[in-house]
C-alpha cells in the first residue's frame, strides 16, 4: 500500500496538471479507483468467494458417478471335477464347469447423498458465506483507503500550489 501512496504522490501533480485545467477532486478519485490493482485483486478475491459459496452450496446436492471396465482373458476359468466310482455302478463322466468368460465387462453407477453430516455441510456452507462477506468488506476498505489517500494528495498539492503562489507573490513584492 506504501508503494502506491508514494506512487500517487509522486504522479499525482503531473496528473493533476496534465490537462488544460486542474482536475477535480472526483475526476482524481474516479482515475484511482479504474486504475489501482488493489482494486482488482479485491474483486478478483470476491469472484473467487462466491465461486468457493457455490461449491459448498454443490454439497447438499447428490452426486452421480459411474465407472466401467473391460478385461480380456488369455484363457477361460474352468474347474474340472471328477466323481469317485461306485463299486457295481457305471463310472460318472467328469464335469467340466466354466468359471468366467474369458471377457468382462464391468459397469457401475452411483448416486450418493448424505443424509446426515453432523452439521459439516452447513457449517461449511455459512462459513463460505462469511468469506464472501468479509471480501465485500475488504473491498470496500480498499476503496475508502484510496480515496482517503487520493484526498490527502490532492490537498496536499493544492497546498503546494497555494504556497507557491504565496512565495511568487513575496518574490514580485521584493
Amino acid at each position: 500500500m506504501r508503494k502506491i501512496l508514494i506512487l500517487i504522490l509522486f504522479l499525482f501533480p503531473w496528473l493533476l496538471f496534465a490537462q488544460e485545467g486542474l482536475l477535480t477532486l472526483r475526476e482524481s478519485i474516479a482515475i484511482a479507483l479504474k486504475n489501482n490493482p488493489s482494486i482488482g485483486v479485491a474483486r478478483e478475491k470476491i469472484k473467487e468467494s462466491e465461486a468457493e459459496k457455490g461449491k459448498a452450496l454443490s454439497n447438499f446436492f447428490p452426486k452421480i458417478s459411474t465407472s466401467s471396465s473391460y478385461t480380456r482373458l488369455d484363457e477361460q476359468e474352468k474347474m474340472e471335477m471328477s466323481m469317485p466310482s461306485i463299486p457295481g455302478a457305471p463310472p460318472l463322466p467328469e464335469v467340466s464347469l466354466t468359471l468366467t468368460d474369458d471377457e468382462i465387462y464391468d459397469y457401475n453407477l452411483s448416486l450418493t447423498q448424505p443424509l446426515f453430516t453432523g452439521g459439516r455441510l452447513t457449517s461449511f456452507y455459512r462459513i463460505q458465506e462469511k468469506n464472501l462477506e468479509a471480501n465485500r468488506y475488504h473491498l470496500n476498505k480498499v476503496k475508502n483507503d484510496l480515496i482517503l489517500e487520493v484526498k490527502k494528495a490532492y490537498f496536499k498539492v493544492l497546498e503546494m500550489e497555494k504556497f507557491k503562489k504565496v512565495a511568487e507573490e513575496a518574490v514580485e513584492s521584493l
